[in-house]
């Protein structure tokens, strides 16, 4: 093996360790990846099926919160990613609903979607399925419902 044949292995499986895990708090390893719209969609329609939720509901919240970017920050709350969750939530749905604890903004995909699927399970339950009563208490500002709905299709 001829030596600049040995620095690309060496630079490339340094550069796959660099991107490759990153362990967080919530004991979930992330692989950094950008996502394309067919795969978040995908995760969505599997775990709106596990969870016996509605589907268009979720696309409807992630449309609204985050219009699709998975590191969304609301620079005027903390809210974080997909769901847009302010860290109260998210702390409060990793702890009562999850059962572990949850690392705010710092949350692989798939975990985010799965967190939004379990906590509209749960509001769903909680209120008879009521959508309206549910995303009252997904986020307290006056026209949310409304403004999810019109995404609602």
């Amino acid at each position: 093996m001829v030596i600049w044949e040995k620095i690309i292995i060496g630079l490339f499986f340094v550069l796959c360790v660099v991107l490759y895990v990153r362990n967080h708090s919530s004991g979930y390893y992330v692989i950094e990846k950008t996502y394309k719209l067919p795969t978040i969609q995908r995760i969505i329609s599997n775990k709106a099926k596990e969870y016996n939720v509605d589907e268009v509901l979720m696309y409807a919240i992630i449309d609204y919160e985050s219009n699709w970017d998975v590191n969304a920050s609301n620079p005027k709350s903390s809210s974080k990613q997909l769901a847009g969750f302010i860290r109260s939530t998210n702390e409060w749905i990793g702890e009562e609903v999850l059962g572990y604890e949850i690392e705010h903004g710092n949350v692989p995909v798939e975990v985010q979607i799965d967190i939004l699927a379990k906590y509209l399970q749960y509001l769903k339950q909680k209120y008879n399925g009521d959508v309206r009563k549910t995303l009252r208490e997904y986020c307290e500002e006056p026209t949310y419902y409304e403004r999810v709905m019109q995404r609602y299709k």
